[in-house]
C-alpha cells in the first residue's frame, strides 16, 4: 500500500476494510487542509511562514488569518474556531466510517 500518513489510512480503509468514503469527500478536503497547516507546523523551521500553496490551503479554515508584513506571509490563530472546526471535522468522519462499517458487517 502506498502513500504517507493520512493517505495511507485512507487507501487502507477504503482498499482493504472496503469502506466508502464518498459521503464525507467535503469533510476529507477540510482535513486535508489542517493536515497541510499541522505539516508546516510541526516539519518547517519558519512555523508560522507560508507558501502561495499553503496560503490558499489556509483560507478555507475557519479561524486561521493570514498577514502579509516585513518578513512574509504568515498565519495566526485568530480565535478557537480552527480548533473547534476540526474537532467537529474528525467526529463526523469517524462516525461515518463506524456507520460504514457496521453497515457491513450487517450484510
Amino acid at each position: 500500500m502506498g502513500g504517507k500518513g493520512i493517505f495511507k489510512y485512507k487507501q487502507y480503509l477504503e482498499k482493504v476494510i472496503d469502506l466508502n468514503f464518498s459521503a464525507i469527500a467535503t469533510e476529507w478536503e477540510l482535513l486535508l487542509q489542517y493536515n497541510k497547516l499541522r505539516n508546516q507546523l510541526v516539519h518547517s523551521s519558519e512555523k508560522r511562514k507560508i507558501t502561495k500553496e499553503l496560503e490558499e490551503s489556509v483560507k478555507k479554515i475557519n479561524g486561521v488569518e493570514i498577514i502579509k508584513n516585513e518578513f512574509g506571509t504568515e498565519f495566526f490563530f485568530a480565535n478557537i474556531f480552527a480548533l473547534t472546526d476540526l474537532r467537529n471535522i474528525i467526529e463526523k468522519i469517524l462516525d461515518h466510517l463506524n456507520f460504514e462499517k457496521s453497515n457491513s458487517k450487517t450484510e
